[in-house]
């Protein structure tokens, strides 16, 4: 028997505003733990705005407010006065479209997190940075040289150092905003792959690309349009025979 993971993330009835701006409205759905839950839907339609709030990221813009609802994880409310941000993002990493390498060395921009949470045991830090590369896909192409500056790397390989410098954290989580949005296909298909290997231990939440990348990666999606959730269900569903017009609408390419 397949055991049943509890969903990581619960969003219940969630409206959000910029001002008088509705970016989410009484948005419900649920996570599931260890799986590609990829975000479909085009500009405008609330995808980076959900992504930031399950970390809690939308707080350092200052901007926006929960009119309504509430987000869990885990199990617990994320908008409690009682929560560690700090120590939810460690275990919620995210990864954004431009790649920011750290200004320092591809092993640095590894353990420099790792530091900061009071790592500071040698074996442990090599350890990571050869175990995070190889994940994210990278080892073989940079373990050479790994003194020299991570900034120095092709686009791709800059996107893959980030993504490997949050699983040096062991997060429970990756958020992925259009990460290879600016990356030739063959960087772009060895990041899905190692996204593929990851979700065995970490749940992605992926705002996709293009709907074709969505379609490759998802094991359930959830489309996404005006501030509205528009369906949601498995990938195969929702990228081959979805229930609603909007959705087939979008996926077909009438708009977007």
């Amino acid at each position: 028997m397949v055991e049943t993971l509890p969903p990581k993330y619960e969003i219940r009835n969630l409206t959000f505003r910029y001002g008088e701006t509705v970016a989410l409205r009484d948005i419900s759905l649920s996570i599931p733990a260890n799986q590609i839950f990829v975000l479909l839907g085009p500009a405008g339609s609330g995808k980076s705005t959900l992504l930031r709030l399950l970390n809690r990221l939308i707080d350092m813009s200052g901007e926006g407010r929960i009119e309504a609802g509430e987000v869990l994880f885990n199990g617990q409310s994320l908008y409690t006065s009682d929560v560690n941000v700090a120590e939810l993002r460690r275990r919620v990493g995210m990864v954004f479209a431009q790649p920011v390498p750290l200004p320092m060395s591809i092993q640095e921009n590894i353990t420099y997190g790792m530091k900061l949470a009071g790592i500071r045991d040698q074996a442990r830090l090599q350890a990571a940075v050869e175990s995070t590369l190889r994940k994210a896909a990278l080892w073989d192409e940079v373990k050479d040289r790994l003194n020299s500056p991570g900034n120095a790397l092709s686009g791709g390989q800059q996107q893959r150092l980030c993504l490997a410098r949050t699983l040096a954290l062991e997060p429970d989580v990756i958020l992925l905003d259009e990460p290879t949005s600016g990356l030739d296909p063959i960087s772009t298909l060895k990041v899905e792959e190692a996204l593929q290997d990851l979700k065995q231990s970490i749940t992605i939440v992926f705002a996709p690309s293009s709907v074709q990348q969505g379609a490759r990666i998802a094991d359930n999606a959830a489309f996404l349009l005006t501030s509205e959730l528009i369906e949601v269900g498995t990938g195969d569903v929702i990228f081959t025979r979805p229930s609603q017009q909007k959705t087939e609408d979008y996926i077909t390419g009438r708009f977007g």
